[in-house]
């Protein structure tokens, strides 16, 4: 008997040593890997630890719906305390044989504000969301360059500036989402990721054999959620009734149509503006209206005008926010901060040598401002020939208006 219980003992110590040492790992690094051999493609799910801790089975049974479909899936779970240490994860896993689709960024993941990035947004912004614009960009598009700034007292995002060394337009190399729970009480923000996770994971169990439909390259749409629960904007659910399908191949295509033509130079604006007017789905006309800003020619006037009478209510503040930012239409220039009819007048300013030099920085860089401007050809006209004089554009200025031309092409 005192022999048996000496071996009890023994187990339960050997239990107890156990668990600390998975507390105490808990607390550090956890990797995942791909469960699956040779995957098509591969896919990240980052999270904080105490989220993977408690949603653990959730997390573990998503990954296993999409392996199913053949998607290599990583988890990496940690107490990430700065976005370059996701960054750097992201980047390594990218360097595998098996190319990287996609990632999701589950609860409490670095937040990136970036300044002087406003001309990368889909959608136009305030006067004051310009300054500071909150962005998954530093994640999921490889060419973009930036400077830390630092950390932001109130909600505790870092804030970094967009360098004019790297590209001033967004082509995603992956697509991203999150399931973002800041702002949720502690006993409730695990419910609601394990709620997201859980019917997303339903939703591909319970798809037609031809129903199935992975979003792409859609970073300009998905957007972090909040406790309304749109998961079928934030994971890459599953979609089987035929019209949905229908609606999310046109929505991928608009933005996969829009990507291919500003890598070539060239405009798609009228198939855009054909499908603003067509389409029955509201998320694929605001998508194509978003677009259309890219180009900012007369196919992108006559969207915003017919935007303007669309009968949903969040394309018409799209189309009055674009005819604010492209100067057309008075009675919604007015809503504006940027002076259309001055731009003349600034690249003037810039040009001429008499003029301050830090000034004609501030006036250079101002100009990127006006990347859908009415007026954005006599902008790259102008600064094109400061360009051309190098003995009256010092270092400083050339790096400004290279940064505006690229914001501005």
């Amino acid at each position: 008997m005192k022999k048996l219980y000496k071996v009890m003992l023994a187990v339960a110590a050997v239990m107890s040593l156990s668990f600390q040492l998975d507390a105490r790992r808990r607390t550090e690094l956890v990797e995942i890997r791909p469960s699956i051999k040779n995957p098509a493609s591969s896919y990240v799910i980052f999270v904080d630890i105490a989220t993977y801790n408690n949603c653990e089975a959730e997390l573990k049974a998503y990954r296993s719906a999409l392996e199913k479909e053949g998607l290599g899936t990583y988890i990496y779970a940690a107490e990430w305390r700065r976005p370059e240490q996701v960054r750097g994860y992201l980047y390594s896993v990218n360097a595998e044989k098996t190319p990287l689709e996609g990632v999701i960024f589950v609860g409490d993941i670095p937040v990136v504000k970036v300044k002087g990035a406003a001309h990368l947004a889909s959608s136009p912004k305030s006067a004051a969301e310009k300054e500071w614009i909150v962005t998954d960009r530093f994640y999921d598009d490889y060419q973009l360059d930036f400077n830390f700034c630092g950390r932001d007292s109130l909600d505790g995002s870092f804030t970094y500036e967009l360098s004019s060394r790297g590209r001033q337009d967004v082509f995603c190399d992956i697509y991203s989402s999150r399931i973002e729970t800041a702002g949720l009480e502690p006993d409730k923000k695990y419910e609601v990721v394990k709620e997201i996770l859980s019917a997303g994971t339903a939703a591909r169990g319970d798809r037609q054999p031809d129903g199935t439909l992975r979003l792409g390259h859609v970073n300009k749409w998905i957007c972090t959620i909040d406790n309304n629960l749109r998961g079928d904007q934030t994971v890459p659910l599953t979609f089987n009734a035929d019209a949905q399908k229908r609606e999310i191949d046109d929505f991928i295509s608009v933005y996969a149509m829009t990507d291919d033509a500003l890598a070539r130079g060239a405009s798609c604006s009228d198939k855009l503006l054909g499908m603003l007017k067509k389409s029955h789905s509201p998320i694929v006309r605001k998508a194509a209206l978003s677009c259309l800003s890219q180009f900012a020619d007369d196919n992108c006037v006559k969207g915003v005008e017919a935007g303007l009478e669309d009968f949903d209510a969040s394309i018409r503040e799209l189309a009055a926010s674009l005819a604010a930012e492209m100067g057309i239409f008075p009675e919604h220039a007015a809503e504006s901060n940027l002076q259309h009819e001055k731009v003349p007048e600034m690249v003037e300013f810039v040009l001429d040598e008499n003029n301050p030099l830090g000034q004609r920085i501030a006036v250079a860089g101002e100009l990127g401002l006006y990347s859908r401007s009415y007026n954005r050809e006599k902008i790259t006209e102008g600064l094109s020939v400061a360009l051309s004089r190098k003995y009256m554009c010092p270092q400083p200025l050339r790096e400004e208006i290279l940064k505006t031309l690229r914001r501005i092409r």
